[in-house]
């Protein structure tokens, strides 16, 4: 089987399971049509496959030439220019089978010059127009231009639409209850001139690639009737396994003041879509949710029994049928219509405090203003040549690679940025990067891109060569689910790219001075040494006085005997900050006379480097509660006491003891005191017997909470 995709920005198109074809064709300009607007077709000035539809919408078609069985589509459909709007569902004659039937590519127009000699036209000059068709298994439409319309009785009047909201209303178990009042709304093709936007995907219906000549009303038809290619709209279902509920879909011709409706696959009686030989039929589209949809759709037309002559058709004359009446097979297409939101990313890049900067910290923020959530939300960061990626914090999703951090979000709900829920702000990633060397005082710009993808999960049977359903050994037939991607629409593109830039400040040089080193580990509690003391000398033996400055210096205090220690417990981390430049100060308080000072003035000083450790493991060393088994034979008034001593806990950390009692050793425990006493104290004027028992709470340094139990009980029973 030969596969050859066609690849539009504003269609998605992928290989699954069953025949399809669907004819594309590009239309622009014009205001919206009706079932018997004609279309005249253009030549490919471009060389494209995406061809202008004439001004003159009462214009017949050219004549049409006879082709045989279409080739795969041109590789120039790959690239063809994004414009306009495109059209599906485009009929022809195989006259190797003699039926009707579907292409799937972008018909190619290729015009052809009049040739004249002595001023006499030997051959017109005419359009060629070849129907191609590719042979792949389905055919996935991605509808990015359909709209969220809410039903409200002003746009929709119940007595021009009152079957749209009775299709609304069945997408509930309980047809009583009423629906969403959602729709998904695709306008006639193409719409107004003064709406038109380039990349409009229309669906409609199309017979204008053949002869009208050709064809004739059937036997039954009224006097008048003229000859149409009927399109059989013979099933609408989901197939995307992530949504399973009700879902249909109307159509309506005319206009939105005054619809008429062609079909609605909620009622079978309503199926079919006539359109008259050489013509098009553009309808207005109503989805009721968003979502994939199967069509199963076949073609009936009546050929006359006789070709007919046409100027400027050579070769065969088709169509040529022993039958008063030609079907076309069953095709199925996939039609999905997707979620619609306004991505948007900010973003900010500030260099850290040290002179000059080792790291330059980048926050991004991503938003979605709606109208739906966003699902498969990615953004991506882009770092320049003079910045590294070093970390991203706690955020989750984030991979690096090069130069690109990519942060996946999933699914992201529609935001807001007033404080007002705390559970839909705007997500935010902070990206911490290291300054290159060489690039200090240098401005560096990070740039920011945000979009969305919709995955669909197709479910389908699997087939063997010869087209029959595979079963398993247990007779099941064989489901095979795969994933397809299609960008999300975003309704203001222009807000999807954030840049940052940042000026790394520089420094000059600074020359070497003397210090001295010490290290303390990172697990390290307040009162607990620095390496060894640091002694200053004075030749009079005067009592001397210690102090730090710099930067960090609250971490650490300096006693008289130049010992510095920790101030602040847990405040030390590795991971945060590894090391501390300080300078230790010496005075004596006395001036160059021996007079006291009444300012503190430093007589010297020295440089202090130190290196906060790594420790592997933060935690406590096997905290525990120290409870000793104990019981109480006691008087009924009398008080039972008893105590609980914390072992390797932090000094620093505050401990939080939950004392419980319980009728019986097995429980169940009910608390009845918490606070940070270390002794509880019970008694009971009732006889019986209480079990007691103790636990405690604390908090590490990553702020994760833990319950440690005593594993010992006490006993108190009262006579």
């Amino acid at each position: 089987m030969r596969t050859k995709p066609v690849q539009l920005s504003v269609m998605a198109v992928a290989a699954l399971a069953v025949f399809a074809v669907a004819a594309v064709m590009l239309l622009a300009g014009g205001n919206s049509a009706q079932a018997d607007t004609a279309a005249t077709i253009a030549p490919d000035n471009g060389g494209g496959h995406l061809l202008p539809m004439a001004t003159d919408p009462t214009a017949t078609p050219t004549p049409t030439p006879r082709y045989p069985t279409p080739e795969p589509c041109p590789a120039e459909a790959a690239s063809a220019v994004d414009s306009g709007h495109i059209a599906l569902f485009d009929v022809w004659w195989n006259p190797g089978e003699g039926e009707l039937t579907n292409t799937s590519c972008p018909p190619t127009v290729e015009h052809v010059p009049a040739v004249t000699k002595k001023g006499k036209v030997l051959t017109p000059a005419r359009d060629d127009r070849s129907p191609s068709s590719i042979n792949i298994d389905e055919t996935i439409i991605h509808i990015p231009n359909t709209h969220k319309a809410t039903l409200n009785t002003t746009d929709y009047p119940t007595a021009k639409y009152q079957k749209l909201w009775d299709a609304d209303a069945k997408e509930t178990p309980d047809e009583s209850v009423p629906g969403d009042g959602m729709v998904w709304a695709l306008p006639a093709c193409p719409p107004g001139v003064d709406t038109a936007a380039d990349g409009d995907l229309c669906l409609m219906f199309s017979a204008a690639l053949l002869n009208k000549a050709d064809w004739t009303t059937p036997p039954d038809a009224p006097e008048g009737a003229v000859a149409t290619i009927d399109y059989h709209v013979d099933h609408v279902h989901q197939v995307d396994i992530d949504k399973q509920k009700a879902r249909y879909v109307l159509v309506y011709d005319g206009t939105p003041s005054q619809p008429v409706l062609r079909w609605d696959s909620s009622n079978a009686s309503v199926s079919t879509m006539p359109v008259p030989v050489g013509k098009y039929d553009r309808p207005m589209w109503f989805f009721t949710s968003r979502g994939t949809y199967q069509f199963q759709v076949h073609i009936t037309g009546d050929p006359k029994r006789a070709p007919a002559s046409a100027p400027g058709l050579t070769g065969p004359q088709d169509p040529v049928s022993v039958d008063p009446a030609v079907n076309s097979d069953v095709r199925e297409y996939i039609i999905h219509v997707g979620a619609e939101a306004d991505l948007s990313v900010g973003m900010t890049a500030t260099p850290d405090t040290a002179s000059p900067p080792s790291n330059v910290t980048i926050a991004v923020t991503a938003s979605n203003a709606g109208p739906d959530t966003a699902p498969g939300t990615k953004v991506k960061v882009t770092l320049p040549d003079g910045l590294t990626y070093k970390t991203a914090g706690a955020a989750t999703g984030v991979t690096h690679d090069s130069g690109t951090v990519t942060w996946t979000i999933g699914d992201l709900a529609v935001t807001n940025d007033d404080n007002t829920d705390t559970t839909d702000d705007s997500p935010t990633l902070t990206i911490t990067a290291t300054v290159a060397e060489g690039t200090k005082g240098t401005v560096q710009k990070v740039k920011a891109t945000i979009s969305a993808t919709e995955t669909l999960r197709i479910k389908e049977y699997v087939k063997d060569a010869n087209g029959n359903i595979v079963r398993d050994a247990n007779g099941q037939k064989t489901v095979r689910v795969t994933p397809y991607e299609v960008s999300v629409p975003d309704t203001d593109t222009g807000n999807n790219m954030a840049m940052a830039t940042v000026t790394v400040p520089a420094m000059a040089n600074l020359a070497p001075f003397f210090s001295v080193t010490r290290s303390v580990q990172e697990t390290a509690e307040t009162g607990d040494a620095v390496g060894a003391p640091i002694p200053a000398h004075d030749p009079d033996g005067d009592p001397l006085t210690y102090w730090l400055t710099g930067a960090g210096r609250e971490n650490f205090v300096v006693n008289g005997a130049g010992q510095i220690t920790t101030s602040m417990c847990d405040d030390l981390d590795y991971e945060v900050q590894r090391s501390y430049d300080l300078k230790l100060h010496a005075s004596d308080r006395k001036d160059r006379d021996g007079n006291q000072e009444t300012v503190r003035v430093a007589d010297h000083h020295i440089g202090v480097h130190i290196q906060v450790t790594n420790v592997l493991n933060e935690l406590p060393n096997n905290p525990k509660l120290a409870f000793a088994h104990s019981e109480d034979q006691l008087r009924l008034g009398e008080t039972t006491h008893f105590s609980v001593t914390p072992k390797n806990f932090p000094l620093c950390q505050e401990l939080t003891y939950v004392w419980k009692r319980a009728t019986a050793f097995a429980g169940p425990y009910i608390e009845v005191q918490r606070g940070t006493e270390l002794t509880y104290s019970d008694t009971q004027s009732t006889a019986g017997t209480w079990y007691y028992r103790v636990a405690t709470t604390y908090r590490d340094k990553a702020g994760t909470s833990h319950d440690l139990t005593s594993s010992a009980t006490h006993v108190a029973t009262w006579k």
